[in-house]
């Protein structure tokens, strides 16, 4: 379905934006189903002007109850071509409150020699399909998620990650490579933060202006939390993987307010040339089919986390735009515009 899409309208891949902007945008399809609903989200993507593009491909969709295949990293790159977008990528073997491996490896500890042993073999054939121009590779998402609750895995996990490091270097990946945590788990605890991120030479964070409530916090305060990112990072660059805010007021939020965040946000990274990416999450809010899976898959039943997962999108589920829509439009472009 996906490569009939690409195919149906390659005389769009004319369209190259320029590549000295950070700014990307989670693709999204709302309640559309089948082929036209990605190319809408394409080719809005390509009108935008997008020109990053972060991927996710968890471990457990490569190898679950078939053979190992590479077709969700192959659909997925086939996407990032047709956008014209540089590539980022995030291959999830620990995703926020979960592990996403192959169910016979998912009850194993991490420090297991099976797991690992697979766990390499999977990375390798990955990074062997990505693209020689991917400009960035994660090794897992919120890992400070799951690490909170699983503290005693940590250093089987961090010698995980160094071995994975030294394997990719060895295999001549030169792109920069790390770990995503979580703003609010840095916040809330640093010191787990800095173990996790200490092995990197980047630093990868998601970021939503949120307290532990799912309450958005006053937009006057963006300032000071990428203040607060910056320090977190020191002189590492920064690879902000997710940055989004609900409009729900269920989250004591807003169209209004949501759109004011999406000009907080780019007038700071607009000050900041370290961050080497920030992909806007989300295009087009999830459909209430997808959250019932979210609810499940992080099992909280909780209805502000739900109203938070079901009114990130710069578009409404039914395709009605935002009014963060038009901000986003008109931040990126300017910005655009200023680097041609």
């Amino acid at each position: 379905m996906i490569t009939a899409a690409i195919a149906a309208a390659s005389f769009l891949l004319q369209q190259q934006p320029t590549k000295s902007c950070p700014i990307g945008l989670a693709l999204g399809i709302g309640n559309g189903q089948g082929e036209e609903a990605f190319m809408g989200a394409l080719r809005e993507q390509i009108r935008l002007g997008v020109p990053q593009l972060n991927i996710s491909i968890k471990w457990q969709d490569l190898e679950n109850d078939q053979p190992f295949s590479l077709k969700p990293v192959q659909d997925q790159l086939g996407l990032a071509k047709f956008i014209g977008a540089d590539v980022h990528v995030t291959f999830t073997g620990i995703n926020t409150s979960t592990k996403s491996m192959p169910p016979d490896l998912g009850t194993l500890p991490l420090g297991d020699a099976q797991l690992q042993r697979r766990w390499e073999e999977a990375l390798l054939k990955v990074v062997k399909a990505l693209p020689p121009n991917v400009k960035s590779l994660a090794l897992g998402n919120e890992v400070d998620v799951y690490f909170n609750d699983h503290k005693d895995e940590i250093p089987a996990w961090n010698d995980m990650m160094k071995t994975s490091r030294a394997l990719l270097r060895g295999a001549g990946f030169t792109a920069p490579i790390g770990v995503i945590t979580t703003y609010d788990g840095a916040k809330r605890h640093p010191e787990l933060v800095k173990q996790l991120q200490q092995p990197w030479d980047v630093y990868m964070t998601t970021y939503y202006p949120l307290d532990q409530s799912f309450t958005v916090l006053p937009t006057s305060e963006v300032p000071s939390h990428f203040k607060t990112i910056d320090t977190l990072a020191g002189n590492k660059p920064i690879y902000v993987t997710e940055f989004g805010c609900p409009a729900s007021e269920v989250n004591k939020s807003s169209e209004d307010i949501q759109a004011a965040f999406v000009d907080a946000s780019f007038a700071e990274i607009k000050k900041r040339p370290n961050i080497k990416l920030a992909s806007y999450f989300l295009q087009a809010d999830f459909s209430d089919q997808m959250v019932d899976v979210f609810e499940y898959y992080y099992k909280i039943k909780d209805d502000r986390f739900r109203a938070y997962l079901s009114s990130l999108g710069l578009h409404r589920a039914d395709g009605k735009p935002r009014k963060a829509l038009s901000n986003f439009k008109k931040n990126l472009s300017a910005w655009l515009t200023e680097i041609e």
